[in-house]
């Protein structure tokens, strides 16, 4: 973008409190799929090679202590009062040297790089003082500033100071504008409050423009791609809207989903060709999908990686985990904590790994849970086995080896090692060390007592007749 206009800066607006957002966490910190608000526009100018001042005020801590974990490249000035848009500007204008400026808000996450090209480009062909982002919406309730076009040109009404008249013109600002800094330097401070709320607009400046007749350019664009975010529903609106952009673009690189309306997929997830993703499914976080995987409806996959050929049943968790190619893995099964399951293994049917890792083809298909467990290739966990890794005061290493066959209902007592090829008895409660091709069992020996069966019935029941007398 910088080839076509090389002195291009942005200003990103993030220092006011939304008064209609009703919640206590900070809005700009509010995550859309996967990222937060603040973080678009920073990206989409970082990717564009687009120097970024970024004026802060409102919970400035928080937001600055976010974008410290993700390393993004920017300078930021303190607006300390919330005294309007245009006082953010005048707080970021001793910092800009760029020939022209973008302006953009924070809470607009659907900002695309096309669209801001395409104004970049028109504001250069007309020589505009001043080029500025407006849509048209039949729905004439947003609280978006109103457009008015008169016979001396255009001017912004905000929404606030709009008569009910105006604010039924479908037009409306987006707040996206690109200024020359000349413009800027000389008519910033110029700017008066105004009269209701005794804030400084940035809208006032495209009226000085057009009443100076100076040069005053827009770009259409339609209200979806230019949205910003002042209420919970506006912040459940844009999500959808991103979640279907992300989900086209992996339609478009042969991703099958089963039911894309349900489907949620963070933008910083990345899936391979061939993969089959079932309903209601969401994908989360930094996640690697490889090629043709699939993923069963109801499930989620967090923070993890897949690789090819990935088979993951319906209603399954898989969270921080690394799952080797041709695993398959439920239905009904978590894997957490820094689990890392071998080529061609197994984990399915109610079990649940934490913190563990499962070598080349081991199975461990029924109701067990494997936790802090180190399990070699090729062992067979039996339906029911618990490895007991708390006591009470630190969590303890299970170590099972190749080829070894674990029974089932086996309760292993950790720290215990399994040796390999070793054999354990169904039933069995072990708590000391297995030896290689031994055959432990930990059981009581079985007796039966020929008729006692009846005679604990016959006993029962006088209990029941006494009780009731």
């Amino acid at each position: 973008m910088n080839q076509t206009l090389p002195t291009l800066q942005a200003v990103i607006l993030a220092a006011g409190k939304s008064h209609r957002f009703n919640r206590p966490t900070t809005k700009l910190l509010e995550k859309i799929c996967g990222r937060e608000l603040i973080r678009y526009p920073i990206t989409m100018c970082e990717q564009n090679n687009i120097p970024i001042t970024l004026v802060v005020g409102y919970q400035q801590a928080e937001i600055l202590s976010v974008l410290e974990k993700y390393n993004h490249t920017y300078a930021y000035v303190i607006q300390d009062e919330m005294k309007g848009t245009g006082d953010a500007l005048m707080c970021a204008l001793p910092t800009l040297i760029a020939d022209n400026i973008l302006v953009l808000c924070g809470d607009t996450p659907l900002i695309a790089p096309p669209m801001i090209r395409e104004l970049v480009e028109k504001h250069a062909r007309t020589d505009a003082a001043i080029s500025f982002v407006i849509s048209h919406s039949d729905n004439t309730s947003h609280h978006y500033g109103r457009i008015i076009e008169n016979d001396q040109g255009i001017f912004i009404i905000e929404f606030r100071d709009a008569t009910t008249e105006q604010r039924l013109s479908p037009w409306m600002n987006s707040g996206i504008y690109i200024f020359k800094r000349s413009f800027l330097e000389e008519y910033l401070a110029h700017l008066v409050p105004s009269a209701h709320t005794q804030e400084y607009y940035v809208t006032d400046l495209i009226n000085k423009a057009t009443t100076r007749g100076l040069v005053v350019t827009t770009l259409t664009a339609p209200l979806d791609a230019v949205r910003g975010i002042n209420t919970v529903e506006e912040l459940y609106e844009a999500e959808q809207i991103k979640r279907m952009e992300i989900i086209k673009y992996w339609m478009n690189l042969g991703i099958r989903f089963c039911e894309p309306s349900t489907t949620h997929i963070d933008i910083t997830a990345t899936l391979g060709s061939g993969t089959n993703v079932g309903s209601n499914v969401h994908i989360i976080g930094p996640t690697i999908i490889g090629t043709n995987c699939t993923i069963g409806s109801f499930s989620l996959i967090e923070n993890s990686i897949c690789e090819n050929d990935v088979i993951i049943d319906t209603h399954s968790i898989v969270r921080d985990s690394y799952l080797s190619s041709c695993v398959v893995v439920g239905p009904f099964v978590h894997i957490r904590n820094n689990t890392h399951i071998g080529h061609n293994a197994m984990v399915g049917n109610f079990a649940e790994v934490k913190n563990s890792s499962i070598d080349t083809g081991s199975k461990a298909k029924h109701l067990t849970y494997l936790g802090d467990a180190t399990v070699g290739k090729n062992v067979n966990i039996g339906a029911g086995t618990v490895t007991c890794n708390y006591d009470g005061v630190a969590k303890n290493k299970t170590i099972i080896k190749d080829n070894a066959y674990i029974g089932s209902n086996n309760n292993l007592v950790a720290p215990i090692t399994i040796g390999s090829h070793a054999y354990t008895a169904a039933g069995s409660t072990l708590t000391t060390d297995v030896p290689d091709n031994a055959l432990a069992i930990a059981r009581v020996r079985q007796e039966n007592k020929e008729d006692y069966a009846y005679k604990i019935r016959t006993r029962a029941l006088q209990k029941n007749d006494e009780s009731r007398g």
